[in-house]
C-alpha cells in the first residue's frame, strides 16, 4: 500500500523492494511537485506570505470600491486549493463610516449555496479607514467549498470586486439573462452570524454591481 502527500492528496506508491525507484520519485518529485504549486495555490515555500485573497473573484486585475447596504448578510464562495489553515479575515474600508462589520465562514450545503456556519471570526469597526483584519485559526481541506460572508451596522466604502469579475457559480436563472449568480443574500438585522444560513426571504446576488470583497490568509 501506498500513502499520499500532505495538501493534494498525490499518491505515493510503495517501491519495489529489489530498485528503490519508488522512494526517489515519492521524496524527490511527489513530495515536492505537492509543494511547488502552492506558489500559484496561494502561498509560497517558506514562511507565511502576507498576501491576501478575496473570496468569489475568477477574474479581477483591479479592484474597485462599493458602498453595501447595511442590515444585509452577504456571502461568496472560496474554494480551497489545498490543506491548509487560514490565519487571517478582512476587509478594506476605502471611505469610513462609524459602524462595524461581521466576518464570518460558511460550509456549503451541498447545493452551492452556504449551510453551516464555521466560524463567527467577531467585528471590525468601519469608523477609520483601511485594512481590517481579525486574527482566526481555520482548518480548511482541499477542494472544499467554503462561502466568506459579512454584515454590517452600516454602510462604509468597501474595497470590491468588480461587475465582472465574480465566480459565475451559482448559474443563470431560468430568463437565460445576462447576469450570473455569484454570491447569495439576506436581509438579516446587524447581529452574531447565524448558525445556518437562513434561507427565507435570500436571493442570488447576480454580476450586475460591485460586491465588497472578503479577504483571507493563508498561514502555511
Amino acid at each position: 500500500m501506498g500513502t499520499r502527500t500532505s495538501r493534494r492528496n498525490l499518491y505515493k506508491p510503495t517501491p519495489p523492494s529489489e530498485t528503490g525507484w519508488g522512494s526517489t520519485v515519492n521524496s524527490d518529485n511527489w513530495d515536492v511537485m505537492d509543494k511547488v504549486g502552492d506558489v500559484m495555490n496561494y502561498r509560497r515555500l517558506g514562511t507565511t506570505q502576507d498576501r491576501w485573497y478575496a473570496a468569489g473573484v475568477v477574474d479581477a486585475h483591479a479592484l474597485t470600491t462599493v458602498a453595501p447596504t447595511a442590515n444585509v448578510l452577504r456571502a461568496f464562495p472560496f474554494i480551497v486549493p489545498y490543506n491548509t489553515t487560514l490565519d487571517r479575515i478582512a476587509i478594506n474600508v476605502t471611505t469610513l463610516t462609524s459602524g462595524n462589520q461581521r466576518l464570518g465562514i460558511y460550509a456549503d450545503d451541498g447545493n452551492c449555496h452556504p449551510g453551516a456556519l464555521l466560524l463567527d471570526a467577531g467585528v471590525v469597526t468601519t469608523g477609520t479607514t483601511g485594512v481590517k483584519t481579525i486574527t482566526i485559526n481555520q482548518a480548511i481541506t482541499v477542494g472544499t467549498l467554503l462561502w466568506l460572508a459579512l454584515v454590517g451596522d452600516a454602510a462604509p466604502t468597501l474595497r470590491a470586486i468588480p461587475s465582472s469579475a465574480g465566480i459565475p457559480i451559482v448559474g443563470y436563472d431560468n430568463t437565460l439573462g445576462t447576469d450570473a449568480g455569484i454570491g447569495w443574500t439576506v436581509t438579516y438585522t446587524y447581529a452574531v452570524l447565524p448558525a445556518t444560513w437562513p434561507t427565507a426571504g435570500e436571493s442570488v446576488i447576480t454580476a450586475a454591481a460591485a460586491q465588497p470583497a472578503v479577504f483571507v490568509r493563508a498561514s502555511a
